[in-house]
């Protein structure tokens, strides 16, 4: 018998958790996808393809509003998303999701000022997952 867990494509983590999030205007912020088995990877900001085919995307908070960023996970037989309403304030403070200045930890997926999160660790461990 064949594995249930390898029957179908499936979505094992992501990142940030929260479908809503607020974010700080001029901030970054890394979102993040797994699943059980290979597919491609697609990501749309707002409809529109962004042309990342990877298992993360780098979202920059330039204007203040609302967006909509989607990730398409396509194998042979199945499609399936998952998707983050993303509101950008230009004074309040983050509910979590993105932690102040002054607070930087490289590793959190957000590029604080003086910093700059794909010269860490945590974007090289994206890019280079462990085996």
């Amino acid at each position: 018998t064949q594995d249930e867990s390898l029957s179908g494509l499936e979505i094992k983590s992501f990142s940030p958790i929260d479908s809503e999030i607020n974010i700080e205007k001029d901030k970054i912020l890394i979102f993040t996808i797994e699943t059980n088995v290979n597919g491609d990877i697609e990501w749309y900001l707002d409809n529109n393809f962004t042309g990342e085919t990877v298992k993360y995307y780098s979202f920059s908070s330039r204007q203040d509003g609302i967006h909509n960023l989607t990730v398409f996970i396509t194998d042979l037989d199945k499609q399936i998303s998952r998707s983050w309403n993303i509101k950008i304030n230009g004074s309040q403070n983050p509910n979590g999701t993105v932690l102040e200045s002054g607070t930087a930890s490289c590793g959190n997926g957000i590029a604080e000022e003086g910093e700059n999160c794909f010269s860490c660790g945590f974007a090289r461990a994206l890019k280079h997952p462990m085996p």
